[in-house]
């Protein structure tokens, strides 16, 4: 009796720990999200910018990233895509969570709209980056610029900021 106590106890337990792990590996389920798919077609046109500058804020709202931008003029007859890739060098003076996120002309959010780029403790010259995706330019003149906020981080530089677009 006792070692079927003692194997319904271990099996009890690993269950428990098997179910743990499951959960950890499989959280809940989050609430749908929007997934987006289009042919942007050929974007023949790219342009850069680099900036060594460095930008550094301590703003909880977003600001724009100073020299962080670039016009470009859309070709075409329809609307089409711009998909800017960013990259940089992030600082921050106290842990906490920076964010970036990049617009076209003022208003128009890149998908995925912002980016958590560091979340975590105090960072001294870590790479980062991310990519937005305009998916429905017009033909004509845009500017697309980034910014940033500090989130919870008391504040950050970006140094090496460079910026690099694709448009048609």
């Amino acid at each position: 009796m006792q070692s079927v106590l003692k194997a319904l106890a271990v099996s009890s337990v690993a269950l428990l720990a098997f179910t743990a792990f499951a959960q950890a590996e499989n959280p809940a389920p989050r609430a749908a999200r929007t997934v987006t798919v289009k042919d942007c077609g050929p974007l023949t046109k790219v342009k850069f910018r680099h900036n060594n500058d460095g930008f550094t804020s301590s703003s909880a709202t977003y600001v724009d990233v100073t020299n962080a931008f670039i016009g470009f003029n859309q070709g075409g007859t329809t609307a089409g895509c711009a998909i800017l890739n960013t990259s940089f060098r992030i600082f921050n003076s106290a842990a906490g969570s920076v964010r970036i996120k990049a617009l076209l002309d003022t208003a128009t959010l890149g998908l995925s709209n912002e980016a958590i780029v560091w979340d975590g403790a105090t960072v001294n010259g870590t790479s980062g980056g991310y990519t937005f995706i305009f998916n429905n330019v017009t033909p004509g003149i845009h500017k697309v610029r980034l910014q940033a906020q500090a989130g919870s981080a008391q504040s950050f530089t970006l140094q090496e900021v460079v910026m690099t677009l694709q448009y048609k």
